[in-house]
């Protein structure tokens, strides 16, 4: 499967890399990054890894979440018609949960 990271994960990847990088340094900020962006790619081959979001089960799409770090996951659905996994999020799990209805 395609793996297709949506404006907004893109944006919150980014926002976490910089956090990362000004309060831990380069070395972390880009251990962490390559480490959410293996966990992306293996959902390539096992897309069904994640366990169902229950705070998004109100949505049209079936969305899975997929811890990436100890305060990470990354928030995805799978269209099986076009083959691809599609990323919606990278959610900092110390945030409230109900925003993250929200804001998808």
């Amino acid at each position: 499967m395609k793996i297709i990271w949506l404006t907004e994960a893109r944006s919150h990847m980014r926002a976490a890399f910089s956090y990362g990088k000004q309060v831990f340094g380069l070395r972390v900020a880009i251990r962490f990054r390559d480490k959410v962006k293996s966990s992306s790619y293996r959902l390539s081959t096992h897309p069904y890894l994640g366990v169902k979001e229950l705070a998004l089960s109100d949505k049209d799409k079936s969305y899975r979440s997929l811890v990436v770090h100890s305060h990470y996951k990354l928030i995805y659905w799978v269209d099986e018609e076009q083959d691809t996994v599609f990323i919606a999020a990278l959610w900092d799990t110390r945030r409230n949960p109900d925003n993250l209805s929200e804001s998808l």
